[in-house]
Parts: structure tokens; C-alpha cells; sequence
């Protein structure tokens, strides 16, 4: 029985690693990755760009929305940039477009 504990382990220099060390570490490292923490970012920055053509309170919104979420995400530029934009799609809808 000891022998089968023994497999799902692996001796790293002092260290014994099991297989849950193994698979937070890949979580850890998912965490840091910057391309990841900007994903949210671009995606809300194009949702808000796309409001000012088709459905903008909608798309302006989530935009807004994933703008928030980006910035808690790290991606703090993308974020803040997207909640503008989604703003401006508001605003440009209610004030702009009905005098046009």
C-alpha cells in the first residue's frame, strides 16, 4: 500500500512534491501571465467600440461592465479605456443622435 502512495509522489532535492503541488502550481502561474489579465480588457474595449454601431446601450453596458472587471483583473488601461468608451456610446446616443 505504501508503495502506490510512493508513485504519486516525486522528490525534488529536500522537497517532496505530490500531485496537488503540481497542479496549483500550474494555477499559480496562469495568475501572472499579463496576456491573460488583458483579455478581459480587449474584449470589454472592443465591446464598447462595436456599442456606437449596433445596439449601444446593450453593448455599452457589458462594456462597462467588463471595463470594471478587467481593471480588477490588472489590465487597469484597457479597463478604464472601455468604461469611457461605453460612457461616450451612452452619451452620444441620448445627446447626439436625436438632434441627427
Amino acid at each position: 500500500m505504501d508503495n502506490d502512495f510512493k508513485d504519486d509522489q516525486m522528490e525534488v532535492g529536500d522537497e517532496v512534491l505530490h500531485d496537488d503541488d503540481f497542479h496549483l502550481s500550474l494555477h499559480e502561474e496562469e495568475k501572472d501571465d499579463p496576456e491573460l489579465k488583458s483579455v478581459f480588457g480587449w474584449i470589454a474595449l472592443f465591446i464598447s467600440f462595436f456599442s456606437f454601431i449596433f445596439a449601444p446601450y446593450a453593448f455599452a453596458i457589458a462594456g462597462i461592465i467588463l471595463g470594471f472587471i478587467a481593471r480588477t483583473r490588472d489590465a487597469v488601461l484597457l479597463g478604464n479605456t472601455a468604461i469611457v468608451v461605453g460612457i461616450l456610446s451612452i452619451i452620444v446616443r441620448l445627446v447626439i443622435m436625436p438632434f441627427i
